[in-house]
């Protein structure tokens, strides 16, 4: 997603306010980069200008502090010069945008408008890819209350209850981070702000191989570049799902999961049919390979 972050800060910094801030910030992210600091902590203080809140100051700054390759002198040097640098960041986002300052003139209001809509929706990317990790790792049963207990007991719980978020919106940009690689973030035009519009194209993704894949994917991707409007997206994709390749793909996927939905049943019938004794035997030894693989 590195060029969306690059069209992010150029926006920012052709407003004329920032040129100044976006070197000193930029020298401070370089001296990070050529540290011992690890590839997450980078990246989090190079993406920073484009999420400037006090919430991601934060986390930047435990992301900092909790760094094993550190000694907790550079820590605390790193620290202090990140709060320092992301401080006037910060500051000089307020000055340009705040509720005292709505300008007038009809390009200003639209151009800020976009501009302001694009860091949204990319938040809402970056949140769901640190999301993603916390699910997948079910790091939210770390959190305990006080009485000892797991505070989540569901990932839905923790984002619902630690975020304020709805599921259904956390998943939607989590869908499309799975449907979509990184690199083709970064064929998004400058101009494209509403990432969402690639929702309707991650049902067909998740579940088509990599040499079909491709070919949908372009077409998304030019179809944001070329701003179709949503409405007319859904139609793109429905012509997908009767492109032959694809259609003749689903038909081999459908007549596997029909066969093995046929074996299993063979099986569970073949297992009825013994008796208590042979199935416990058969179930206990079926248990033991299935331990033994999840070993591997």
């Amino acid at each position: 997603m590195s060029k969306l972050r690059d069209n992010l800060k150029s926006k920012v910094a052709n407003s004329g306010q920032f040129d100044e801030m976006n070197d000193s910030y930029n020298k401070f992210a370089n001296e990070v980069d050529n540290s011992a600091a690890d590839e997450v902590i980078k990246q989090a203080i190079k993406d920073f200008p484009t999420q400037p809140t006090p919430e991601n100051q934060e986390v930047v700054a435990n992301l900092i502090n909790s760094s094993p390759e550190l000694n907790p002198e550079i820590k605390a040097e790193i620290i202090e010069k990140f709060k320092i640098e992301s401080n006037i960041i910060m500051q000089a986002f307020t000055d340009k945008f705040n509720l005292r300052n709505c300008p007038d003139d009809y390009e200003d209001l639209k151009r800020e408008a976009k501009f302001l809509v694009n860091i949204n929706q990319y938040s809402f990317l970056i949140a769901a890819q640190r999301l993603v990790k916390i699910r997948d790792e079910e790091l939210f049963k770390k959190d305990i209350d006080d009485n000892g207990n797991m505070k989540y007991k569901s990932f839905v719980d923790f984002i619902e209850s630690e975020l304020g978020l709805k599921k259904s919106s956390v998943y939607n940009y989590i869908s499309i981070l799975e449907a979509f690689d990184p690199s083709d973030f970064d064929r998004l035009s400058s101009n494209v702000i509403e990432y969402s519009k690639l929702l309707p194209y991650t049902s067909i993704i998740k579940k088509i191989p990599e040499n079909l894949k491709f070919r949908v994917v372009n077409d998304a991707i030019t179809a944001l570049n070329n701003n179709i409007p949503k409405s007319e997206l859904g139609q793109r994709v429905r012509k997908w799902k009767k492109d032959k390749d694809l259609k003749d793909y689903f038909k081999v996927e459908k007549k596997k999961e029909v066969r093995k939905n046929d074996e299993i049943d063979k099986f569970m019938k073949f297992l009825n049919s013994l008796s208590g004794e042979k199935r416990g035997k058969l179930q206990n030894r079926l248990t033991k390979i299935v331990d033994k693989i999840n070993k591997y």
